[in-house]
């Protein structure tokens, strides 16, 4: 079974301002405990691997859970966001939800096209699967790429938006069986 675990709480989090990449926030002390709490309730799995951003809450939030051998993934990263998003408010930041629509537009230079993402995040997930068939994977990711794995795992949007897919709180665990593999659901 794979489980995908989204970081615990930083601080950034509670400001609810966009982070993507380019804060590498670590876990205030809310966030050390709902770690330590996910780890007491997936204490019965044997993890063989974990998966893991190389945001240092991912990693923190990992080092939590288990002691199992670890491998640091770029396409497990948030999403890029433009420049101009960067630290607004998640409420009032212009195009957020528009970003969102399964297309190929681009806002701004610097950022990922919502399609770019899928098929990045889609692309390590059916990886795992592959690898690791008779495994417990754990997975440390952010919300965005959680976003993704629910829509690998349980359907793309029926309205063509991720932000129709309900957000991912911090150190929930969205549990996916590798049967479920893209294209045979």
């Amino acid at each position: 079974m794979i489980y995908i675990v989204r970081h615990g709480q930083t601080d950034g989090n509670v400001s609810k301002t966009l982070r993507g990449r380019v804060f590498d926030d670590q876990l205030n002390e809310t966030g050390i405990q709902q770690a330590t709490q996910v780890a007491k309730q997936l204490r019965g799995v044997k993890f063989d691997i974990c998966y893991c951003s190389p945001m240092t809450r991912t990693r923190q939030t990992y080092e939590q859970i288990s002691d199992c051998p670890v491998v640091t993934d770029q396409r497990i990263l948030p999403l890029r966001y433009s420049d101009s998003l960067i630290g607004k408010d998640v409420a009032t930041a212009r195009d957020y939800h528009e970003f969102f629509m399964r297309t190929n537009k681009r806002f701004g230079d610097d950022a990922e096209t919502i399609l770019e993402f899928e098929k990045r995040v889609f692309e390590f997930m059916d990886e795992i699967c592959r690898k690791h068939k008779k495994q417990n994977v754990l997975v440390c990711t952010h919300s965005t790429v959680c976003k993704i794995v629910k829509a690998y795992f349980f359907g793309l949007p029926k309205d063509n938006s991720y932000a129709s897919i309900p957000g991912t709180k911090n150190c929930d665990i969205i549990k996916g069986y590798k049967k479920s593999l893209r294209g045979t659901r």
